[in-house]
């Protein structure tokens, strides 16, 4: 055994599990591909040598903190790509002793740069202080004093940095700026996992997901949704801000120790980066834990945004104050924006769970309608009649209770629309929008119930506001607004937006029937045959009739019209 001060790093890839179930093969190959290209030669170019490779992971050794700083610095701006987007890292990297035997290393050393990798956001470098001290005036990167953290099995608190990847405005939009809106607008950044705990991620998403759940039912507020914002997840906030055009950033973390919680949040300018709010909480976890709505006040309370008469109620609500339901609901939040069939029905086995402990709260027959709701939208279940069955009779449990949120009220609005009541939809969705007056979904399902019930002008009204709040919005989200405009008899602006989505899916049939009958429109015959054939070749059983029994429009007219374009482009009837 040999004792030596040396710089250790320790890497991993994040959602490395979810990758191998998806894709085993596809993983491997883009992973080695990776080591090949960039991490074999990168440790190599720096003195350093790979100690371990844990599938997921890499711990490192260096002579110079320096060289480990500048490696992981080279493998976070050279990710691997998964199709279209970036893979990953969470790097931790410290100077300390080590004991080697072998090719083998451990000893404090290894165990602080572990505990710094657990520590780091995805596609950020965190270090120790006394890291930073050799590389502060070294090396060419900003970091970030993240304060002082307890570290298992070491005596004295660690002062921990973190660099944040400069580059980690999502794809789309890289180069947008959103212009600022004509009222208070926030981004709340995905809050930051400080524990050291992988299993308290959850904990982070849930407790920003009540947050978000709060400030979304103030009128007075223009709020991003939370998808674009967590794609901002591991950027620097002001980037974040500055892109979406909000005014303000809220960014947040937790610690732990035993059964306490800190919370910190700082609200800060997106274009000056200057904090107007820094709170710090802490608190026992326990059946009394009601953080939630008391951050929230401050927020509102900073940035001069009032809540007009009626609204205080809709925001300070009855919260899942029962620990056990809490933390319920915040694993169900986790396992919910997964997004895929296997992770929805560990969902809802969690909200099931929710509304067991808690009858007499929304939340949980809310979340497991919304559950049922996307295994429909997504194709995941097995019987769509008995899932729309399901999300119907949840649906109609939550919105009958006192602190009903409205979230509920948006499936509801969707399931009624399909089941042809009209009135009842049209309801549904103003009580949603109501309730939650920026919310993407609210906004952009009420466009839809809008466009079948033939008001066009909402529809593209509700439907560009969803837009604006998610700037990174899914593909429907463009159908929904292109069958708006073609419903209108803006066919050149149908046509357009049809073929923004398909730039988004190439694969998708919704919008190449959008586009085929804005063809016969316009008159472009060749185009609306070209158009027809690749819907022919990608659904070889696609029958105009069928499409057309599946459409709830409330004026046949428009129908009519679909599916005499459709027939006139060539498609089987």
């Amino acid at each position: 055994m040999q004792r030596r001060l040396a710089a250790v790093l320790n890497a991993d890839l994040v959602g490395y599990s979810r990758l191998m179930s998806k894709d085993e093969a596809g993983t491997l190959i883009t992973l080695k591909a990776y080591e090949i290209g960039v991490i074999d030669p990168t440790v190599a170019k720096h003195g350093g040598r790979i100690v371990k490779r844990m599938g997921d992971g890499y711990l490192a050794e260096f002579a110079s903190v320096v060289d480990a700083v500048e490696c992981a610095l080279s493998w976070q701006c050279q990710s691997p790509m998964e199709g279209d987007r970036p893979l990953k890292f969470r790097i931790g990297v410290h100077l300390g002793d080590i004991i080697a035997e072998g090719e083998d290393i451990y000893g404090d050393g290894v165990n602080i740069a572990s505990r710094l990798e657990a520590l780091s956001q995805p596609g950020c470098i965190t270090i120790s202080d006394d890291a930073f001290r050799q590389v502060r005036d070294r090396v060419k990167a900003e970091f970030h004093d993240l304060g002082e953290h307890e570290i298992k099995n070491i005596p004295r608190p660690l002062r921990v940095w973190e660099w944040r990847c400069p580059t980690a405005v999502p794809s789309r939009l890289q180069n947008v700026k959103l212009p600022a809106m004509d009222k208070p607008s926030v981004v709340i950044m995905p809050f930051r996992n400080l524990t050291g705990d992988p299993d308290m991620e959850y904990f982070a998403d849930g407790l920003r997901m009540d947050i978000q759940n709060a400030l979304v039912k103030v009128s007075g507020l223009f709020l991003i949704a939370s998808g674009s914002a967590y794609a901002f997840r591991g950027a620097r906030p002001q980037d974040a801000g500055c892109t979406l055009g909000a005014t303000y950033v809220l960014e947040g973390s937790i610690r732990a120790a035993g059964k306490k919680v800190r919370v910190t949040a700082d609200l800060s300018e997106a274009t000056s980066g200057r904090v107007i709010l820094a709170e710090q909480f802490d608190r026992v976890l326990d059946d009394s834990f009601d953080l939630q709505d008391e951050l929230t006040g401050r927020v509102l309370a900073a940035i001069n945004v009032r809540l007009v008469s009626g609204e205080q109620a809709k925001v300070w609500h009855k919260t899942l104050k029962d620990l056990r339901a809490l933390e319920a609901f915040y694993k169900g939040v986790h396992a919910f924006y997964q997004m895929d069939r296997e992770s929805m029905q560990h969902a809802r086995q969690y909200f099931e769970r929710v509304a067991a402990i808690r009858p007499d709260a929304s939340a949980g027959a809310t979340w497991v309608a919304m559950s049922h709701w996307f295994d429909i939208q997504r194709g995941w279940s097995e019987s769509p009649e008995k899932s729309k069955e399901l999300a119907r009779q949840w649906a109609e449990i939550a919105v009958a209770m006192p602190d009903a949120d409205g979230q509920a009220h948006s499936a509801l609005s969707y399931l009624y629309l399909i089941e042809r009541r009209f009135d009842e939809a049209l309801e549904a969705g103003r009580q949603a929008i109501a309730n939650r007056p920026s919310c993407a979904y609210a906004n952009c399902f009420y466009g839809n119930v809008l466009h079948y019930c033939g008001d066009q002008e909402g529809a593209i009204h509700h439907v560009k506001l969803a837009m604006r709040v998610q700037p990174l919005h899914p593909p429907f989200y463009l159908h929904m607004l292109a069958l708006a405009y073609w419903a209108k008899g803006e066919l050149n602006s149908a046509a357009s937006t049809a073929k923004q989505a398909l730039e988004l899916n190439p694969k998708d049939l919704a919008n190449r029937i959008v586009l085929t009958s804005a063809y016969v429109e316009l008159g472009l015959r060749d185009l609306a045959e070209e158009t027809a054939a690749d819907i022919k070749r990608i659904d070889q059983s696609f029958s105009v009739v069928q499409f057309a029994n599946a459409q709830p429009y409330r004026n046949n007219i428009l129908l009519e019209k679909f599916v005499s374009d459709l027939r006139s482009a060539g498609l089987p009837n």
